[in-house]
C-alpha cells in the first residue's frame, strides 16, 4: 500500500479532514571512528568508536491546495536512532511550513542548517559522522575538528521568488542552542541573509550574504554583532564527473575558508573526493578570540546503490591542524523509504 494511502487511512480513522500526506524516512546502521583527541584530558575518547545506528529519521509532510494557485505544505521530522533510555533526549527534528502565493513562497520553521558552502562538494558521497561540517567544541575528546563553518540551529522565516533566471531568497533567522527545546532565541544572535541560485543545464552557481546582530551580553556579542559573511560556490556536471568549488570570507578577524569536491558516477558505483581548508585564526583581544592553527579536511568515499532506495557507503576522512586528531571512517548500510 502506498505511503500516502496509509497516512490518509489513519487520518480518516481519526476523523481528520483530508490532505495529501506522505511519510518518508531512512534507517542506517554501520561502524565508525570519530576524529578523537585521545589524551589525559579525555581518557575515554576511544568510546567514540564502534557500531552505531547512524541514521534514523521519519518525516511527515502534508500539502493542501488552497485554490487560486495557492497551497500550503507542512513538514515535521522525528529522529529515531535505535534504543534511547535518556528521557531528556527529544525526538523532534526539523519542522517547516511553506505557503505558495502569487508572489513567491513564504517559508518558516525550526531547522538544523548546515553551511551552504558544502554545496562546493558537488554531492560527493563522503558520509562521515563529523565530516567538514561538525561541531568545533572540545567535548568528548573531539578537539576543534571542523574545517568549515559548522551547523546552526535556527528559527527562520523566508521568502523565495524567481527574478528572471535566478532564484532569490531573503531570510531572517534567530540562532538557538542545542538542548534548549523551544526556548526561542536563547543566544540573542539574529541574522539577515540574501541568497541567489542560478542553474543553466550542467552549471549551478550559488551565493549569499549574511549580516549578524546580537543583543546578548554574552561573550559572543563582540564577535557576532556586526559580523558580515559572504559565501559563493559553484558546480559543473560534465556527465562523466561533477566538480565543485566554494569560498567563504567573514570580517571580525575570522579566517577565510575554501573547499572543492569531485563526484564520479560509474553505474551503480559512485566515487567521491572532498577537500576543505581554513586559514589560521588570528588572536583578536577586541572580540575575545584566541589564535588557532590552520585546518584542512580531506575525505574520500564510495557508494554502491543496490537500488534507488538502498545503498552501502564506505567513507574515510583525515584532518590536519588540531594536535593528536585521529582520522575518521564510517561504513554503513542505509535504507530509504
Amino acid at each position: 500500500m502506498k505511503k500516502t494511502l496509509i497516512a490518509l487511512a489513519v487520518l480518516s480513522a481519526a476523523g481528520a479532514s483530508f490532505a495529501q500526506v506522505t511519510i518518508t524516512g531512512k534507517l542506517g546502521f554501520g561502524s565508525q571512528r570519530l576524529p578523537i583527541n585521545a589524551s589525559v584530558a579525555f581518557p575515554t575518547a576511544d568510546s567514540q568508536n564502534g557500531m552505531i545506528m547512524t541514521d534514523g529519521n521519519v518525516t511527515f509532510a502534508a500539502t493542501e491546495d488552497l485554490g487560486g494557485g495557492m497551497k500550503v505544505t507542512a513538514s515535521s521530522e522525528l529522529r529515531l536512532r535505535g534504543r534511547e533510555d535518556n528521557p531528556s533526549v527529544g525526538l523532534a527534528r526539523n519542522a517547516t511550513i511553506a505557503m505558495t502565493t502569487g508572489f513567491g513562497v513564504v517559508g518558516m520553521g525550526s531547522i538544523e542548517a548546515p553551511t551552504a558552502l558544502l554545496g562546493g562538494f558537488a554531492g560527493a558521497p563522503v558520509d562521515l559522522a563529523i565530516n567538514a561540517d561538525g561541531n568545533a567544541t572540545t567535548t568528548a575528546g573531539i578537539q576543534g575538528q571542523t574545517a568549515l563553518s559548522g551547523r546552526a540551529n535556527i528559527d527562520f522565516v523566508n521568502l523565495t521568488m524567481p527574478v528572471g533566471p535566478v532564484i532569490v531568497t531573503a531570510w531572517y533567522s534567530e540562532v538557538n542552542s542545542i538542548g534548549t527545546g523551544q526556548a526561542g532565541n536563547s543566544t540573542g544572535i539574529t541574522a539577515g541573509t540574501v541568497s541567489a541560485r542560478y542553474t543553466a543545464g550542467p552549471l549551478t552557481v550559488f551565493g549569499d550574504y549574511t549580516n549578524f546582530q546580537t543583543k546578548s551580553s554574552a561573550a559572543a556579542k563582540p564577535s557576532f554583532d556586526g559580523r558580515d559573511r559572504y559565501r559563493v560556490w559553484g558546480t559543473y556536471d560534465f556527465g562523466m564527473a561533477k566538480v565543485g568549488v566554494g569560498y567563504q570570507t567573514i570580517n571580525k578577524s575570522q579566517p577565510d575558508e575554501a573547499n572543492a569536491g569531485l563526484t564520479v558516477p560509474m553505474g551503480a558505483v559512485t566515487f567521491g573526493l572532498t577537500y576543505a581548508q581554513r586559514e589560521a585564526q588570528k588572536a583578536d583581544a577586541t572580540i575575545g578570540q584566541a589564535a588557532a592553527p590552520a585546518r584542512t579536511f580531506t575525505g574520500v568515499g564510495v557508494q554502491y546503490d543496490f537500488s534507488k532506495m538502498t545503498n552501502v557507503n564506505l567513507s574515510y576522512g583525515t584532518n590536519t591542524g588540531p594536535t593528536q586528531l585521529s582520522d575518521e571512517y564510517r561504513i554503513k548500510l542505509i535504507k530509504n523509504f
